[in-house]
């Protein structure tokens, strides 16, 4: 798809004016299917204070980890979690107002010249982007549970970095990544850590997390509402495949599972296996 079609089919959404787009019928459908399945399971992790929860600050995110939230809420009131600027999904947020400079990108790409590349990256870095997205107060009104750290715009939007490039994109990740290592350390054996964000942007992370900068194996892919766990012993070795024992006491870090869905029920997996595999079932 160009980024003129792009840009046309964005604008049919009244909710993406900014790019921060919502949850549909179905996403939301998905959204509290999820928390129906999940909440049980963590619940006694978030009474006992062992409960970290991150989520991107884009309005679908927070509106796919709402009723896990709500519900988390009910165990203990006091339960919030934490709107992570980093997580937001890529390329970022563009205002409906910035996609013509694509339009323009679309030109210079379709001439196929040095020259036309060249001015590609001009035209990027040149850009003055409109800032998109909620501010720290309309956060809060909107979802009791988020919790806003100093970093994050009181009163202004709160994404300002227009279109992200992949090397941005990349930094961004490692940035994540190093957080997360952190956490490994601080936090209790115990401890479980939620991440809510975005299939571009979890892929990403999955990829940074066990073969850093390596492209060799791809985890695109990541489905709506899918849950993915790691599990990070605090013991010092060496990252490992997904492949190995979750169970070593040698490795830093390993794959639990990957785009768990069950809480969608079976007819979800039935029609990712038709759509997906071309199976006929």
């Amino acid at each position: 798809m160009s980024a003129k079609e792009l840009n046309k089919r964005i604008r049919i959404d009244p909710s993406a004016e900014d790019g921060d787009t919502h949850l549909t019928p179905l996403g939301e459908s998905q959204a509290e299917l999820l928390g129906k399945h999940w909440a049980p399971l963590l619940q006694a992790k978030a009474v006992a204070g062992d409960l970290r929860v991150f989520v991107s600050p884009m309005i679908r995110c927070c509106q796919t980890v709402e009723p896990l939230m709500i519900r988390l809420r009910r165990a203990l009131p006091t339960f919030t979690a934490q709107l992570k600027m980093n997580l937001f999904e890529l390329p970022g947020l563009v205002h409906n107002d910035d996609w013509a400079v694509f339009d323009e990108i679309d030109e210079l790409v379709a001439k196929g010249t040095t020259e036309a590349r060249t001015a590609v990256g001009g035209l990027l870095k040149a850009k003055s982007w409109k800032a998109c997205g909620m501010t720290a107060k309309i956060a809060r009104e909107r979802f009791p549970w988020a919790r806003t750290m100093a970093d994050f715009p009181e009163d202004s939007p709160w994404y300002t970095q227009g279109f992200e490039s992949p090397k941005r994109t990349a930094a961004r990740i490692r940035g994540v990544v190093a957080e997360l290592r952190e956490l490994q350390f601080s936090l209790p054996e115990e401890a479980v850590v939620v991440f809510v964000s975005h299939g571009g942007t979890i892929s990403e992370l999955i990829n940074h997390l066990l073969l850093g900068d390596d492209r060799t194996v791809s985890f695109e892919g990541i489905a709506n509402t899918s849950v993915t766990c790691f599990h990070l012993p605090r013991i010092a070795g060496t990252i490992v495949s997904p492949l190995k024992s979750a169970f070593d006491p040698e490795i830093e870090i390993n794959m639990l599972f990957m785009n768990r869905t069950e809480h969608l029920g079976m007819q979800r997996n039935i029609d990712f296996a038709r759509s997906h595999l071309g199976a006929k079932i």
